[in-house]
């Protein structure tokens, strides 16, 4: 009864907040919008997809409130990057604008000129720092052999570090941390149990960061440094060993929860439910993807991190989003709605719906996950190893992230942690204890 009440509730919160949203205009036909650009030296928005003008397809810009198209490509354009007065346009297409350049081409005061052939679809250009990356699934660049990262270094695109993997990597994003650069994707080492999120070593070899992303259909699709720790987001089953479910943070020693994290239709952790895209803005972690919940609360599509609890907004047009940008202090977002042309922008004064309560315990700093373990005695109770003396609040949450039994408890010198919480389930659970750290373990 009680469920039946809640999702009644969040079907009503969701029908409210559509009023929230609109079509963001955009006039073409369009069946697909991947990315969401900000121009700021322009002043412009782009949308980068499957927009059809005159028979071909092109970008479409936002500028000055209305919307134009730019160029005139024989495959989609997947994202744009500006540096001066060159805009660079990459995708999956084998020619346009009276070019017979793949892949890479750029637009200066008008003209269209080749900047570059590729062996493969580019997904991202990147700025990082004052250097311009193109990412995706290329083997080739300029007729040097590269793994899907290059660089423009003097007007040429040259490959960046080199992959030890089983097959050639898929890569979707990078970002610098630390003075190291980070990629994700699909990244399969040759290395056994480590995949989909590395970091480029000084010897110049892409190295598997901890241990990745696990599970068959694990994926990465996004990273943020937020908070100077380094946020992964994607496909992140936490059912096969990962520490969240769609989203991660790494700390420059080990993976943790960033609460708990996102959840399906049904409020459960589910594959392929992940953000596809994270954004850092006014000081919170936006994220979008293929979610119905975050932190455990309405979120669909669309929500952001504080640092501490996640928020969720009202629901748009379309569930599922795909890319998020904020021009002039309005939210764009890209969805899969063929009825509004796959774009949409929020009109609401808030953009807070619902807020989600601190999960289980906030973790302090945390000792290594290795020392911290957790299995059910014969008794029936729970022994807890790595947990040093004294007293602590500790609370377990189920696979939905549902907080099922809390508390307190004393740790004696030189005795073991015990915590008597009755009879469980046949489940998966996490423990989670306010200063020490979390750990998952299969009751009873």
């Amino acid at each position: 009864m009680a469920r039946t009440v809640f999702a009644l509730l969040c079907a009503l919160l969701m029908q409210w907040g559509k009023g929230q949203w609109e079509s963001a205009g955009l006039p073409f036909q369009t069946i697909g919008i991947y990315n969401v650009h900000k121009d700021t030296l322009d002043d412009a928005l782009y949308c980068c997809g499957e927009t059809y003008v005159s028979g071909a397809w092109a970008l479409s810009k936002y500028q000055d409130g209305s919307w134009s198209p730019i160029g005139s490509f024989q495959g989609p354009p997947f994202t744009i990057a500006r540096i001066g007065d060159t805009l660079f346009v990459g995708g999956n297409y084998p020619s346009g604008n009276g070019l017979l350049v793949p892949e890479l081409q750029c637009l200066v005061n008008d003209e269209w000129l080749p900047c570059g052939s590729y062996g493969g679809p580019i997904y991202r250009l990147k700025l990082v720092g004052d250097e311009l990356y193109a990412i995706g699934a290329f083997d080739v660049v300029n007729g040097q052999n590269c793994q899907g990262i290059a660089k423009r270094e003097n007007g040429q695109w040259v490959p960046v570090g080199s992959f030890n993997v089983i097959n050639p990597p898929n890569i979707q994003d990078l970002v610098e941390w630390n003075g190291a650069l980070y990629a994700t994707g699909t990244i399969r080492f040759s290395a056994p149990n480590a995949k989909d999120i590395a970091y480029l070593s000084p010897s110049g070899e892409w190295l598997p960061l901890g241990s990745g992303i696990q599970g068959g259909f694990g994926a990465g699709r996004s990273l943020a440094v937020y908070n100077n720790e380094l946020y992964v987001s994607g496909s992140i089953p936490i059912n096969a060993g990962n520490a969240g479910h769609g989203i991660m943070r790494w700390d420059g020693n080990q993976f943790h929860p960033v609460g708990t994290g996102f959840q399906g239709l049904d409020g459960l952790y589910t594959y392929l439910v992940g953000a596809i895209e994270m954004e850092v803005y006014d000081d919170k972690l936006w994220a979008c993807g293929t979610f119905s919940y975050a932190g455990n609360v309405p979120s669909p599509g669309i929500a952001y991190w504080d640092g501490n609890r996640w928020c969720g907004l009202p629901a748009g047009i379309q569930p599922e989003v795909n890319s998020i940008e904020f021009f002039h202090d309005t939210l764009f977002a890209s969805c899969n709605n063929w009825d509004i042309n796959c774009a949409m922008r929020f009109t609401g004064s808030e953009y807070s719906d619902t807020c989600s309560v601190a999960v289980g315990v906030e973790e302090g700093p945390a000792i290594p996950q290795t020392t911290l373990r957790a299995w059910r005695r014969g008794d029936g109770r729970i022994e807890i190893m790595g947990v040093p003396p004294g007293r602590f609040e500790i609370a377990l949450n189920d696979a939905t992230g549902r907080i099922i039994r809390s508390g307190t408890f004393i740790v004696q010198p030189g005795g073991p942690a015990i915590w008597d919480i009755g009879p469980l389930a046949g489940a998966y659970y996490l423990l989670a204890i306010r200063g020490v750290g979390s750990v998952r373990f299969l009751g009873p």
